[in-house]
């Protein structure tokens, strides 16, 4: 758990601005951004990002597959807006300064939209049905669970191609698909995608191929 003093991790920051931090944690995590102005920036960057996946799944939900992307985008909103203005009113009350100056960023580039992946299973060695990406984009993968057991929540873990650990994700179900952001994105290389049930992490389902150029 975060101490009052601790900077939040990435993961803490992600979890907070889509609703998801459990409450005792929430606290902590609300007491050291009244005090700390890295998070506190963190946090709009993290914030920006989200609005960013919102507007991607929006763009996405005018495919065929558009009923559980349009149900992402509406979470995004329904968790977002009440954390915001709870967040936005304890800073100004602690530092005593106007609403714009809290929220206010260095001046940054714009935050991209997050590149969607569809990740499959291969069906042979065939290099081409391995998804490509373009390195330090945030990217939103898409994992099939078509002829997976049914479980409500999943854990997606991303190695490198030497099989040291990069990130660990944990998601909901969305039908025969989990949807899982990586906000900074990855460096070049070859990644696998690996797919546990939560709770049993030591249970490989499905691993998939990521390139990124």
């Amino acid at each position: 758990m975060l101490a009052w003093f601790e900077h939040a991790t990435e993961e803490d920051l992600e979890r907070y601005a889509l609703g998801r931090l459990p409450a005792a944690e929430t606290e902590r995590l609300e007491e050291h951004l009244l005090v700390c102005t890295e998070c506190q920036d963190r946090l709009v960057e993290t914030e920006a990002y989200v609005r960013a996946v919102r507007d991607a799944a929006f763009q996405l939900s005018r495919g065929p597959d558009w009923t559980w992307r349009r149900r992402l985008a509406g979470t995004l909103d329904a968790f977002m807006a009440p954390r915001l203005v709870w967040v936005a009113g304890a800073l100004l009350l602690a530092a005593g300064l106007t609403w714009m100056s809290v929220v206010r960023v260095p001046s940054r580039p714009g935050v991209s939209a997050p590149v969607p992946v569809t990740l499959r299973t291969l069906r042979g060695a065939a290099d081409s049905y391995t998804p490509k990406v373009p390195s330090g984009r945030a990217l939103l993968l898409e994992a099939d669970l078509a002829g997976l057991p049914q479980h409500d929540a999943w854990e997606l873990r991303l190695v490198d191609s030497s099989g040291r650990p990069v990130r660990t994700s944990l998601a909901e179900s969305e039908g025969t698909r989990v949807i899982v952001p990586v906000p900074k994105g990855l460096g070049k290389g070859a990644y696998w995608a690996r797919l546990y049930a939560r709770g049993a992490p030591n249970e490989l389902l499905r691993e998939y191929a990521l390139q990124v150029q």
